[in-house]
């Protein structure tokens, strides 16, 4: 959860030396609409974790990987290569 808070505090600041715009607007100019699910599946988990079954937390960052992270890489590079 740390890195992934620290990842976003790295987007807004990024945003911020663009004074034009909101993080949110920037967020969505570079198609990084997915951190949202990212971080509510890690809330979820953790929350699961902390509760009912402690290795909940380590199912919810590999789901996350799997189906969030890795596509958007792989639709990232293709993006960029085509």
């Amino acid at each position: 959860m740390l890195i992934t808070f620290a990842n976003i505090n790295m987007y807004a600041s990024i945003a911020k030396s663009d004074a034009h715009i909101s993080l949110g607007t920037w967020v969505k100019q570079h198609g990084r609409g997915w951190m949202f699910w990212d971080v509510m599946i890690k809330v979820i988990g953790l929350i699961l974790s902390a509760t009912i079954y402690p290795p909940t937390m380590l199912y919810s960052v590999l789901v996350t990987l799997i189906c969030i992270v890795i596509p958007n890489q792989i639709k990232r590079i293709n993006h960029e290569e085509g």
